[in-house]
């Protein structure tokens, strides 16, 4: 088995995804996007990378500069699309009494 780019013996996979922000509401989508619209920026970067972030364990601009995130695009579309998000609450009730 070759190894994924992450070092792992985990299959590497090449998925593309696209993240639509429209009226206030994120939307991905497997593949590009709708109309071949060029993207304000694109990342690439392996899954456990993606999932370290999601955690809260590292961040993008922390992956970029270790060159484990790759950047194309222009870099204040990402750090706006960062101020954009609210931080969850991890004690969010999901069913109530």
């Amino acid at each position: 088995m070759t190894p994924a780019p992450d070092g792992t013996d985990a299959p590497a996979t090449v998925e593309t995804w696209t993240l639509l922000l429209s009226n206030g509401a994120l939307t991905p989508m497997p593949g590009d996007a709708p109309r071949r619209e060029p993207p304000h920026a694109t990342l690439r970067l392996a899954r456990t990378t993606l999932n370290a972030v999601l955690s809260g364990a590292t961040t993008f601009p922390a992956e970029i500069a270790a060159g484990t995130v790759t950047l194309d695009g222009d870099p204040q579309a990402l750090l706006t699309f960062g101020t954009l998000l609210d931080r969850p609450d991890p004690d969010f009730p999901i069913v109530t009494p």
